[in-house]
């Protein structure tokens, strides 16, 4: 080989290893800004008192929650709410003669949340981000509304509220819901065997 032939290659070698290293750095940056942008997305999404009292009634069976954030007297802000009355909120219209107030605060705060998640799996499905984006942030709540057994008291807020996403067609959340309860689970009987 000449020399004009080993300095073309060694010049080729070059101009391929310097595009591939600009590629990897590229898809390294735009991961980062997507982190980023997940992360800012989320803060604002939990930011949010209706997605706050959401989280708490998923997460307890009975509490006193701030549905009524903006009432003038802090005591009047606060309702002492149970597994019953969660459940009785989340009934379809079909079923009831009407909803309180309180009830009906309870409703909206679940449409916040899942407005929120619908939101979130259409983002996967356009491929702005990915379910494994969102697992960090969303995974232990979804994990909790699909682990409630029929059956069990202390969770018919949570049977209810599966019956509530299916009937009012958050068709989208329920997805986002179902994959990364399952993620979840997965990782908690990898946790499991691990130790």
């Amino acid at each position: 080989m000449n020399t004009a032939h080993l300095l073309t290659l060694v010049a080729l070698v070059g101009t391929f290893t310097s595009i591939a290293v600009g590629i990897f750095q590229y898809r390294k940056a735009q991961h980062w800004k997507r982190a980023e942008w997940v992360a800012q997305e989320m803060k604002v999404f939990f930011g949010q008192a209706q997605v706050q009292n959401a989280l708490l009634m998923i997460d307890w069976g009975k509490r006193r929650i701030p549905l009524f954030p903006f009432r003038e007297n802090a005591e009047d802000r606060y309702v002492e709410i149970t597994d019953d009355v969660i459940r009785d909120a989340l009934l379809p219209h079909e079923e009831r003669q009407g909803f309180n107030q309180t009830e009906e605060s309870i409703r909206d705060c679940f449409d916040c949340f899942l407005d929120g998640l619908e939101r979130y799996e259409s983002y996967v499905g356009a491929k702005l981000v990915t379910r494994a984006d969102l697992e960090p942030y969303l995974s232990y709540w979804c994990y909790q509304i699909t682990t409630a057994r029929e059956g069990d008291p202390k969770v018919d807020r949570l049977v209810q509220l599966r019956k509530y996403i299916t009937r009012y067609g958050y068709l989208g959340a329920n997805r986002l819901i179902r994959r990364l309860a399952h993620q979840a689970q997965r990782r908690r009987l990898e946790s499991v065997v691990n130790h």
